[in-house]
């Protein structure tokens, strides 16, 4: 049996799409690992713009994101882990990698009678 020669450019073509499937794979596991992994879990949640509020109040409501990586939380859920404190007004948040939340709290404003 002979064995032609593979043209050049089926050869490169496959070669250049081989690497490319390679380093798109690379890429997604890099992502998946950095949103699941527990080396950017929350370990330490720190609370801005506070007045009326006790910061110890607002890191006792959100004990339960210790623990969940960064990438996975959101502000809408804050929002609602911070809810039943009447005195916030919005809520903002900002990772600061790798283990860090902080919260920036909006408080309502009572009315001077």
């Amino acid at each position: 049996m002979l064995a032609f020669p593979e043209p050049k450019g089926r050869k490169r073509r496959r070669t250049v799409l081989t690497a490319l499937a390679i380093i798109v794979a690379l890429v997604a596991g890099i992502i998946v690992a950095a949103i699941y992994s527990p080396v950017f879990a929350v370990r330490t949640v720190s609370v801005d713009g506070t007045k009326l509020l006790q910061a110890g109040s607002v890191q006792k409501a959100l004990e339960p994101v210790k623990g969940k990586p960064l990438p996975q939380i959101n502000d809408a859920e804050i929002a609602a882990l911070l809810k039943p404190l009447v005195q916030v007004r919005s809520v903002s948040t900002e990772a600061r990698p790798p283990s860090e939340l902080l919260v920036h709290i909006v408080e309502r404003v009572p009315w001077p009678w």
